[in-house]
C-alpha cells in the first residue's frame, strides 16, 4: 500500500523503509540491541509510570526547583522526561519504584547521565517531592 512517508515526504510502499526514516531510527536508538531495558522503555508499563512520576513531581523539573547549576527558570515545564536514579541495566528490580524515578529537563537530565548531579542529590529531590506529594 503506498503512504505518504513522515520522514521523507515522498509517497511510497509502507512496508519499505526509507533511508530518512533509517537514519533517523539509527540516530535516536544508535547501535542499542534489543536489550531487556529497551524493550522496557517502550512499554506501556513505562508510559504509565512516568506520566505518575511526572504528576508527583508536578510536572516540573525538580532539579531547576532547586536552582541546581544550569537552571534557568526554577519552575521548569518544558522538555520534561523521567530519569532513573540508578539506571535499568545497573538494577532492571529498581526500574519502576518511585524512590528512584525523577522528572527533569533535557539539560539536567544529561548532567544527571554524566554524573554532574550525583544520585545522593537526585534521592534527596525525589524524596523532598515524594514528601510533599503526600502531604497533598
Amino acid at each position: 500500500m503506498l503512504k505518504s512517508c513522515s520522514y521523507c515526504g515522498r509517497i511510497h510502499d509502507s512496508k519499505k523503509e526509507c533511508r530518512q526514516k533509517k537514519e533517523a531510527e539509527q540516530k535516536r536508538w544508535g547501535n542499542r540491541k534489543q536489550t531487556k531495558a529497551l524493550m522496557f522503555r517502550r512499554s506501556t508499563a513505562w508510559t504509565d509510570k512516568s506520566v505518575q512520576i511526572r504528576k508527583r513531581d508536578n510536572y516540573m523539573c525538580l532539579c531547576c526547583k532547586a536552582l541546581l547549576e544550569g537552571t534557568k527558570n526554577q519552575y521548569n515545564t518544558a522538555d520534561l522526561s523521567v530519569h532513573h536514579v540508578i539506571p535499568i541495566e545497573e538494577d532492571y528490580e529498581q526500574r519502576l519504584d518511585d524512590e528512584n524515578l525523577i522528572t527533569v529537563c533535557g539539560l539536567h537530565h544529561e548532567m544527571c547521565e554524566a554524573g554532574k548531579i550525583t544520585r545522593k542529590v537526585q534521592i534527596e529531590l525525589v524524596k523532598e517531592s515524594m514528601n510533599t506529594y503526600e502531604h497533598m
